[in-house]
C-alpha cells in the first residue's frame, strides 16, 4: 500500500462513466418522453397556425376598412372559391376604376365601383390559403364571398368568416358586423 501516490493499476481498476444497462435505461426513458411530447407539439403547431391565420384574416378586414376611409374610395375584399364553394384565396383592391376608360364622360371611370378588379386598380394583398386551413363556405352571407367597404368603412355585406382546421376539428369565426365592427370568436 502506497500512501499519497497511486499506481497505474489502481487508476485503471476504478470504474467511471455509465454501464451499458444504465445507458439503455436512459435512452428508453428519453424515447418514452419523446413519444408523449411529439403528438402534443404537432397539435400545438397546427393550433397556432389556425390562430395565426385567423388573426391575418381579421387584420385584412381591418386594413380594408382603414384603406377605404383613407383613400375615400371603395375597397373590395373578395374570397375566391374554386367553383365548388371552397375558398382558395382572398384578395383586396381599391375599386376606384384606375386605368379604365370613362366612355360616358360622367367623371367616373367605367371600371369604378363594380366589384371587379379591372384596369390598374391598386391590389393591396392576395393571400392563398395554407394547405391545412379551410374556409368551407363563402363568407359574408349573401353567397358572393365578397364585401365592399365605402369611404366611411361600412361594409356592403356583413356576416361570418368561418376558418377551420380539419385535422384538429377546430373552428374560428370572424364576424363582420353591418356597422363595420369586426370580432373574432
Amino acid at each position: 500500500m502506497k500512501i499519497g501516490m497511486q499506481s497505474y493499476g489502481d487508476i485503471m481498476n476504478r470504474q467511471s462513466g455509465f454501464t451499458l444497462i444504465e445507458l439503455c435505461v436512459g435512452i428508453a426513458i428519453f424515447a418514452v418522453l419523446v413519444m408523449i411530447a411529439i403528438p402534443n407539439m404537432i397539435r400545438w403547431r397546427t393550433n397556432t397556425q389556425l390562430n395565426t391565420f385567423g388573426r391575418e384574416v381579421f387584420s385584412a378586414i381591418q386594413y380594408c376598412r382603414v384603406e377605404a376611409a383613407r383613400r375615400n374610395c371603395f375597397v373590395v375584399l373578395d374570397f375566391d372559391d374554386d367553383g365548388n364553394g371552397k375558398v382558395e384565396r382572398y384578395v383586396a383592391w381599391a375599386d376606384d376604376g384606375e386605368g379604365t376608360a370613362d366612355a360616358d364622360q360622367n367623371g367616373t371611370p367605367d371600371g369604378a365601383e363594380n366589384n371587379v378588379r379591372d384596369g390598374d386598380e391598386t391590389v393591396f394583398f392576395e393571400v392563398v390559403l395554407p394547405d391545412n386551413i379551410k374556409i368551407p363556405t363563402l363568407p359574408f352571407g349573401a353567397g358572393l364571398g365578397l364585401t365592399r367597404f365605402n369611404s366611411r368603412a361600412i361594409p356592403s355585406f356583413a356576416g361570418p368568416v368561418t376558418i377551420t382546421n380539419p385535422r384538429l376539428g377546430r373552428t374560428i369565426n370572424i364576424e363582420l358586423y353591418s356597422g363595420g365592427g369586426v370580432e373574432i370568436r
